[in-house]
């Protein structure tokens, strides 16, 4: 079959044509940031972050056009490749929401690896694996991959602490303590936490001699579990709501005892994202460069007939398309390498 016939083109056309839309989305999430209330009226602790109404808008979009749900239909033949020419078109005018759906899509991979590798694990058997576990984890996969706004979550990573630096490992203070009634809970400092609005997160906590993988499901109101102790004010993407947390005994459901080569899926998803949303910005910007162009008189001629300045276009076209081409590809390769179950056996996890 040709690529043609298997890439559903109405569909990204339908979607091209929302494009200044969105854009107005994206300009109202950079007009109206997000915002922290520490404390409510009578001077209890609340820690509410409120966003603009521009900003769930696009979450609903990014549900509603399958944005994540795509790379996850086993029945699209070419899901990788529709997936990345959709989010190239999204990312630009995303007002950041690309950010969430990078963490939801790499949590989503994640859990389905982590389900695969338990599929035939007997309850008792695994230390972590049991059949409410397996439920919670099959839940959580069918609301970040939902296209129904009211189900659709968003995940969040949070990985980075104070001392920061690659060496995760050795950074990591965030511990887990297993309290009477056996449910752990986490208690620590998370130093740069991105789309603190989300539902769900997968953490990283020193568990008896191991750093573990952890889900966490955020609660709906304040019980002081999670205390935010500040909205980062960050240049360039002041849209997204970027957190300090203090964890407080937040319950945690364990996923895995190895928690660095089980979260390396979502890592995977989540810098392919960041490819993806850096060629879309320069799709973005070479469009205004040619619209300009088009427009702007030099010396009796408008800019685009001029030799130079055709050149410069010519440049930044050619890099541009030649992004697009490696984007794909990457997206090719990645679900190569992660579609088939985690290598190492059950036990190991």
């Amino acid at each position: 079959k040709k690529p043609s016939a298997l890439i559903p083109s109405d569909d990204l056309c339908q979607f091209g044509l929302q494009y200044r839309k969105l854009n107005q989305l994206a300009t109202d999430c950079e007009m109206y940031p997000p915002k922290l209330q520490r404390l409510d009226g009578w001077g209890g602790r609340v820690d509410r972050v409120t966003t603009c109404d521009s900003w769930k808008r696009l979450h609903d979009v990014a549900s509603t056009e399958r944005l994540v749900a795509i790379g996850h239909d086993s029945s699209d033949e070419l899901k990788e490749v529709w997936q990345c020419i959709k989010l190239m078109l999204f990312s630009a005018v995303s007002g950041m929401v690309s950010c969430p759906l990078a963490m939801t899509d790499g949590a989503a991979s994640t859990l389905s690896k982590l389900l695969k590798v338990h599929e035939n694990c007997v309850p008792g058997e695994c230390s972590v694996c049991t059949e409410e576990w397996k439920s919670t984890v099959s839940q959580t996969i069918s609301n970040l991959t939902s296209t129904n706004p009211e189900h659709f979550w968003t995940s969040g990573q949070w990985m980075t602490e104070r001392a920061g630096g690659s060496d995760v490992t050795r950074s990591t203070q965030t511990v887990a303590v297993k309290d009477e009634e056996g449910v752990i809970r986490l208690y620590g400092n998370k130093f740069y936490t991105s789309a603190i609005d989300c539902k769900v997160s997968l953490v990283l906590a020193r568990y008896d001699e191991n750093l573990s993988l952890f889900l966490v499901h955020l609660p709906c109101d304040y019980d002081g579990t999670i205390q935010i102790e500040k909205l980062k004010d960050k240049l360039g993407t002041r849209q997204l709501p970027t957190a300090e947390l203090t964890l407080n005994g937040v319950p945690a459901l364990l996923l895995a005892e190895k928690g660095i080569a089980n979260i390396v899926p979502m890592l995977q998803v989540t810098r392919l994202y960041n490819a993806i949303s850096a060629t879309s910005y320069l799709r973005h910007v070479t469009a205004l460069a040619h619209s300009y162009a088009e427009s702007r008189s030099a010396f009796g001629h408008t800019i685009n007939k001029l030799p130079l300045h055709k050149t410069s276009l010519a440049k930044l076209e050619t890099f541009s398309r030649a992004l697009i081409l490696q984007s794909v590809d990457l997206a090719l390769i990645l679900n190569a390498k992660v579609s088939d179950p985690l290598t190492y056996c059950s036990d190991a996890t």
